[in-house]
């Protein structure tokens, strides 16, 4: 499968990821930016705090505190807070302040639509991932209060999921391979025997759309 996985990572233009995922990342910091702030966290530097502390401070849903742990830890990877065990401190102000800070614009302006609305120009393949970025950041406060339900985003009647596990070069690519694979092994089976399929997934059905075909 390797010889065909580099062809088709060619031809699906798997390369243009190595230009998205940089914005991408700046995109989903300044949606934790914007986020925090609607929540009210109102941080400055020095000041320190506990994970459960400040969830409960900022009315964080139950469910959601993992979630929350993990938006907290990405803010600490682009230096904006820093983590000693339980504690944790504010390196930087949350709203970064040097004009040449790509997050910046967005931060002040909060203009995430024409921001994206950039990347799908630039990235016209990649409407699925940025899409479904566009529809979670913005009710990001909203999924960590429980307020809104993130399953909704993800599987509702505009389905984002659906379109990145069937639709986005990345899957294409990967259930191409699955599908060429099931065929071969189809193929290998005795005459008369039955083949058996087990599918564990709970998702869009992307892959199974992609696999049927082949058998």
């Amino acid at each position: 499968l390797t010889p065909l996985a580099e062809t088709l990572a060619q031809e699906q233009g798997l390369a243009v990821y190595a230009e998205l995922e940089p914005a991408l990342d700046r995109l989903s910091i300044a949606y934790i930016l914007a986020a925090f702030a609607e929540l009210g966290a109102d941080f400055s530097p020095g000041q320190r705090f506990t994970v459960n502390g400040l969830a409960e401070e900022l009315e964080i849903a139950d469910i959601h505190r993992r979630l929350f742990e993990r938006l907290l830890d990405m803010l600490a990877e682009e230096g904006l807070l820093e983590r000693d065990h339980a504690l944790w401190r504010v390196v930087q102000m949350m709203q970064p302040a040097d004009a040449k800070s790509p997050l910046t614009p967005l931060w002040k302006r909060g203009d995430f639509d024409a921001e994206c609305a950039a990347l799908l120009e630039q990235f016209p393949a990649c409407v699925a991932e940025l899409g479904l970025l566009r529809r979670c950041g913005a009710q990001l406060a909203a999924v960590l209060r429980g307020e809104v339900d993130a399953l909704s985003l993800l599987f509702g009647e505009h389905s984002s999921a659906g379109e990145l596990y069937g639709e986005s070069p990345y899957a294409r690519v990967v259930n191409h391979l699955l599908a060429d694979a099931v065929a071969a092994m189809a193929a290998r089976q005795p005459s008369g025997r039955c083949l058996r399929v087990l599918e564990i997934g709970a998702g869009t059905g992307g892959t199974t759309q992609a696999v049927l075909p082949s058998l």
